[in-house]
């Protein structure tokens, strides 16, 4: 056996000690031993083998490559350490990163994950921030501590969509038809990409009397401000906005409401003179279907209708102030009778006078025929409520009043489903889907009659919508669902309800024209319920089907974090031998 190391101790002990240093840690050594004296050297010993203990390796992962997956995951591949650098039995690798420039990689900025057993040599990381750049390192360990680390590997995660909306959105009206609207870009931590501009999403909020559904208009912008321009007049419209990439649209912000200013109203939208005695006339009218505005005055206008080549007055005017509880009448006395007279309305908010009705003659007569100042409308209640509808009526002598139901009569006392004032308004209380349909009112005395029709529709909640799965991935459900009957007034939103296994629910509030969501930011490998409501202006509906789907993946939410305690010592062995006596 040709020695490695060569030790030569001249000692005259009966028990000797020597220290092989400058020794590989974790590899074993046979070692064998011989006497000297003045004749000649003993024969060797017997090897016996002994082992130096480990120690931390001394080597880096070798052929570190990172490779961009997606817009948060990156994947490392590595190589071992050399054999020899190991000191030991290698047992795993602890892989380091962080935010390119924010600390050097090991420092407070630092995230850590360990990885068990060294035959694995790749492994992908997770939930990063999209488009940005990270600094990579890995370092092997054994049982004894942890070596050094791999040179800086810098990669990038793709370009994603932003994870923040646009900050402080503000918004302030220029016109009656023109709002301005600000804002501020999302974190820079968040764009999640380079940033190609803006969606601004506005639509008017509905009015208890609008039945039409309102849409959502969008507009693009790269700056960060812009104009909308086009819109209802005295309308309060929700603004929301979003940032988006290459890639695709961010997350939306919260709704801002700003209304536009007042303006001029519109005509009133129908209008009556009906003959009331010999010297006076009953005007009505019904309110403007655009009021643009608060309407603080009602203008009745009179004229005298002649036939032939006259003089032209200006015409009287009798401005009607509206309070709480003004009815839109007006009686115009101290006219000629069978004079004839022609009268106009129109209405006034604090910006001005509008447009007035198309002019409408009568004459005053003292045999006035029968005749209902009141107008056939359609009215919309919510179940369970009640409905006033109004008949006035007119005529010398006093009308006589009947209420029909189709060829019913109604007759309505007190405390009842119907009830028939004195002044023959008919209510009807505790509305349900039974109590839909035309009612009419017919005035009578000896000169003439007249009728109007009120077509009552009973408003109920929506039916229940349908919700389904689309897909998932690991960290996302995308959901769609169909609305059904919306109960005869247009939906408002939806909630929709999510939660995971054992978890509490959690609610997203949806806007009436969204047909599909994407819960996202859940935890891989997690099972998830969830289900649906659908809202008008009369109540909630029942709640969907729950749907429940489970995320793709295991559970990866855990890095752990390396904890060595590194023992630094000397490589040495410790030798012990007893001299063999002369026994001559």
């Amino acid at each position: 056996m040709k020695p490695v190391f060569r030790l030569e101790q001249q000692q005259h002990q009966q028990h000797h000690t020597a220290v092989l240093s400058g020794l590989h840690p974790a590899t074993t050594y046979h070692i064998r031993m011989l006497a000297i004296n003045g004749i000649e050297p003993s024969a060797y010993t017997d090897p016996i083998a002994a082992k130096t203990q480990e120690e931390a390796p001394v080597g880096p992962p070798q052929s570190v490559h990172v490779e961009t997956l997606g817009p948060d995951q990156l994947l490392i591949s590595w190589k071992p350490p050399q054999v020899e650098l190991w000191n030991g039995d290698l047992l795993g690798y602890v892989i380091y990163w962080n935010v390119h420039g924010a600390s050097s990689v090991g420092g407070n900025h630092t995230s850590s994950h360990t990885i068990r057993g060294v035959s694995v040599n790749q492994f992908r990381l997770t939930d990063l921030r999209k488009f940005t750049r990270y600094d990579i390192t890995i370092a092997a360990f054994n049982g004894v501590g942890v070596g050094p680390q791999s040179a800086v590997v810098t990669a990038t995660t793709q370009e994603g969509v932003p994870e923040a909306p646009p900050q402080s959105v503000a918004c302030s009206p220029l016109s009656s038809q023109s709002i301005k609207v600000s804002w501020l870009p999302p974190p820079s931590n968040r764009h999640g990409g380079l940033l190609q501009g803006y969606k601004v999403i506005y639509r008017p909020v509905l009015k208890d009397n609008i039945i039409h559904v309102a849409t959502s208009e969008v507009k693009r912008t790269s700056s960060i401000e812009t104009y909308l321009h086009g819109l209802l007049k005295f309308t309060n419209y929700s603004i929301r906005l979003l940032a988006y990439t290459s890639v695709g649209d961010g997350v939306v912000s919260d709704p801002t409401y700003c209304s536009t200013e007042q303006d001029v109203p519109g005509p009133p939208a129908g209008i009556k003179a009906l003959a009331l005695t010999g010297d006076s006339i009953l005007v009505s009218w019904l309110p403007p279907e655009q009021p643009n505005g608060i309407i603080v005055q009602y203008t009745v206008y009179i004229e005298t209708s002649e036939t032939g080549p006259v003089e032209k007055h200006e015409p009287t005017s009798f401005p009607v102030r509206v309070a709480p509880g003004t009815e839109t009448v007006f009686e115009v006395r101290s006219l000629v009778e069978l004079q004839r007279y022609e009268f106009w309305v129109t209405a006034s908010t604090i910006v001005g006078e509008g447009e007035g009705t198309r002019p409408v003659t009568q004459t005053p007569n003292s045999r006035a025929p029968a005749r209902i100042a009141s107008f056939s409308q359609i009215l919309r209640q919510a179940v369970k409520s009640s409905v006033l509808l109004p008949c006035v009526s007119v005529g010398l002598p006093i009308p006589t009043i009947t209420w029909r139901r189709i060829m019913d009569i109604i007759r309505g006392e007190a405390g009842s489903i119907y009830e028939i004032s004195q002044q023959g308004t008919l209510s009807i209380h505790r509305l349900d889907k039974s109590k839909e349909g035309n009612y009419t009112c017919m005035a009578k005395n000896l000169w003439g009659e007249d009728q109007v029709t009120y077509q009552v529709l009973v408003l109920m909640a929506p039916d229940a919508p349908s919700l389904e799965l689309q897909h998932t991935t690991s960290r996302t459900i995308h959901l769609r669902w169909r609305a059904t009957d919306d109960g005869g007034a247009p939906i408002q939103g939806y909630i929709l309800s999510y939660k995971r296994d054992h978890g509490n629910w959690q609610e997203v509030q949806l806007d009436s024209d969204r047909l599909s969501h994407t819960l996202q930011s859940l935890h891989c490998g997690a099972t998830y319920h969830a289900y649906l409501t659908a809202h008008n202006k009369v109540g909630n509906s029942r709640p969907s089907s729950i749907v429940t789907a489970v995320t793709k993946g295991g559970d990866g939410d855990s890095n752990e974090n390396l904890v060595v305690i590194i023992l630094q010592h000397p490589v040495y062995l410790n030798l012990t031998w007893h001299s063999i006596q002369n026994s001559q």
